[in-house]
Protein backbone atom coordinates (compact mmCIF):
# COMPACT_ATOMS: atom_id res chain seq x y z
CA UNK A 1 0.00 0.00 0.00
CA UNK A 2 1.41 3.24 -0.77
CA UNK A 3 2.15 6.23 1.68
CA UNK A 4 -0.17 8.88 2.07
CA UNK A 5 2.65 11.15 2.98
CA UNK A 6 4.70 10.47 0.05
CA UNK A 7 3.65 10.86 -3.34
CA UNK A 8 6.87 9.05 -4.78
CA UNK A 9 5.52 5.73 -5.62
CA UNK A 10 2.56 7.03 -7.48
CA UNK A 11 5.03 9.01 -9.77
CA UNK A 12 6.26 5.85 -12.07
CA UNK A 13 2.27 4.87 -12.81
CA UNK A 14 1.74 8.84 -13.65
CA UNK A 15 4.43 8.52 -16.01
CA UNK A 16 3.08 5.27 -17.61
CA UNK A 17 -0.24 6.39 -17.94
CA UNK A 18 1.04 9.59 -19.53
CA UNK A 19 3.08 8.03 -21.81
CA UNK A 20 0.01 5.71 -22.80
CA UNK A 21 -2.25 8.43 -23.36
CA UNK A 22 -0.04 10.47 -25.46
CA UNK A 23 0.26 6.72 -27.87
CA UNK A 24 -2.97 6.50 -27.86
CA UNK A 25 -4.35 10.10 -28.36
CA UNK A 26 -5.43 10.31 -32.04
CA UNK A 27 -7.64 7.02 -32.15
CA UNK A 28 -10.25 8.51 -29.93
CA UNK A 29 -10.73 11.63 -31.87
CA UNK A 30 -14.15 12.70 -33.13
CA UNK A 31 -14.89 12.66 -37.03
CA UNK A 32 -14.49 16.19 -36.88
CA UNK A 33 -10.73 16.12 -35.74
CA UNK A 34 -11.26 17.33 -32.34
CA UNK A 35 -12.37 15.72 -29.01
CA UNK A 36 -14.88 17.71 -26.37
CA UNK A 37 -13.14 19.06 -23.30
CA UNK A 38 -14.90 17.30 -21.14
CA UNK A 39 -14.97 13.61 -22.90
CA UNK A 40 -10.83 14.04 -22.51
CA UNK A 41 -11.11 15.40 -18.85
CA UNK A 42 -13.36 12.47 -18.19
CA UNK A 43 -10.98 10.13 -19.51
CA UNK A 44 -7.96 11.33 -17.96
CA UNK A 45 -9.75 11.06 -14.69
CA UNK A 46 -11.20 7.84 -15.06
CA UNK A 47 -7.37 6.03 -16.22
CA UNK A 48 -5.79 8.27 -12.98
CA UNK A 49 -9.15 7.10 -10.74
CA UNK A 50 -8.09 3.35 -11.89
CA UNK A 51 -4.31 4.07 -10.76
CA UNK A 52 -5.17 5.64 -7.11
CA UNK A 53 -7.11 2.26 -6.79
CA UNK A 54 -4.28 0.02 -8.07
CA UNK A 55 -2.40 2.08 -4.99
CA UNK A 56 -5.45 1.92 -2.97
CA UNK A 57 -5.35 5.45 -1.97
CA UNK A 58 -8.53 6.27 -0.50
CA UNK A 59 -7.88 10.29 -0.33
CA UNK A 60 -7.10 10.43 -4.06
CA UNK A 61 -10.02 7.91 -4.55
CA UNK A 62 -12.14 10.43 -2.93
CA UNK A 63 -10.88 13.52 -4.75
CA UNK A 64 -10.79 11.66 -8.18
CA UNK A 65 -14.75 10.61 -7.61
CA UNK A 66 -15.84 14.05 -6.63
CA UNK A 67 -13.79 15.82 -10.16
CA UNK A 68 -15.99 13.05 -12.02
CA UNK A 69 -19.23 14.08 -10.41
CA UNK A 70 -18.30 17.50 -11.34
CA UNK A 71 -17.67 16.97 -15.22
CA UNK A 72 -20.80 14.80 -15.37
CA UNK A 73 -22.86 17.31 -13.77
CA UNK A 74 -21.35 20.53 -15.40
CA UNK A 75 -21.09 19.36 -19.36
CA UNK A 76 -23.52 17.63 -21.50
CA UNK A 77 -22.56 14.17 -22.90
CA UNK A 78 -21.44 14.29 -26.17
CA UNK A 79 -23.51 11.73 -27.80
CA UNK A 80 -26.84 13.51 -27.45
CA UNK A 81 -29.38 14.02 -30.35
CA UNK A 82 -29.99 17.85 -31.72
CA UNK A 83 -33.44 17.84 -30.37
CA UNK A 84 -32.30 16.79 -26.26
CA UNK A 85 -29.58 19.88 -26.55
CA UNK A 86 -32.62 22.31 -25.46
CA UNK A 87 -32.36 20.62 -21.83
CA UNK A 88 -28.77 21.75 -21.40
CA UNK A 89 -29.06 25.40 -22.46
Amino acid sequence: MAQHDDIRPFAPIARQAARQVARQGSRHLRPSGTRAPADCLAEHLIEAYRHAAACEDPVALDLIRLALGHVGRTYPPTGINAADEGHWS
